[in-house]
């Protein structure tokens, strides 16, 4: 069973991989995402399934969000009218 404190991490490291511009494999590996789950760790919370990966799956959930981008060219707030640049297509 997850506890709350076991739960926020996973939303930690779940936001910082939605967040982040790279590829999944960059995500999970990211510093950010590493301060709540090590990158080992992190192929085990999203599990595959017939026929996706775990990174394949984190990559759905990762597309799923539309995140904007402020003029300035940074991450932050929604800025409405200002997408993020698109991922790389294709899997992790």
């Amino acid at each position: 069973m997850v506890t709350d404190q076991g739960l926020a991490r996973i939303q930690r490291w779940m936001q910082a991989c939605i967040e982040d511009q790279g590829t999944c494999e960059e995500a999970i590996a990211s510093e950010r995402a590493q301060s709540a789950i090590s990158a080992e760790e992190a192929r085990s919370i999203v599990l595959p399934s017939k026929t996706l990966s775990s990174l394949e799956r984190l990559d759905i959930y990762r597309g799923m969000y539309l995140l904007t981008w402020p003029r300035s060219g940074g991450p932050a707030g929604c800025q409405p009218g200002h997408r993020r640049p698109a991922r790389p297509a294709g899997p992790c």
